[in-house]
């Protein structure tokens, strides 16, 4: 069982060996660990989907529309991960080219973030449940940026 502790004492080559193999299983913990190397931000070398590359690009697009801007903001009012929102429309949009397979999964909370800072909204640094069907199982909670305590 992976831990924070455990995956920030590796070094940076075994971190991105952890990371490259949880990518290739198709399993709801293999997931989870690209998961939890994305939310506790431990630096990886390399990226299999660049931001500005022709997926990058697609993924910011769908991100940034305004119906998963509602979405994303609706369901952080509601104490939900907002990319639990947008990812059923990622998984309708990119079809194969999102998943665990690639960084995509990975870039989709990073573009999340960005679309809910944007909003005034910031990380609570909890991770709450993703609706059935998401490719993730965990995904960061926000909060309005005013209500920071």
């Amino acid at each position: 069982m992976w831990t924070e502790e455990k995956l920030r004492a590796l070094p940076a080559e075994q971190l991105r060996q952890v990371y490259d193999n949880a990518c290739t299983r198709d399993t709801h913990d293999a997931v989870d660990i690209t998961a939890l190397i994305d939310w506790i931000g431990v630096p990886l070398k390399k990226r299999a989907m660049a931001l500005d590359s022709k997926l990058g690009k697609k993924m910011q697009a769908l991100i940034f529309s305004d119906a998963a801007r509602a979405a994303a903001i609706n369901a952080a009012t509601h104490g939900l991960p907002p990319l639990g929102a947008i990812d059923p429309l990622l998984q309708k949009s990119m079809g194969e080219d999102y998943g665990p397979h690639n960084d995509s999964l990975l870039q989709a909370g990073n573009i999340v973030a960005m679309l809910m800072a944007q909003n005034a909204w910031s990380k609570t640094g909890r991770l709450g449940a993703m609706p059935e069907g998401c490719h993730l199982r965990v995904g960061a909670l926000f909060q309005q940026a005013s209500d920071k305590k």
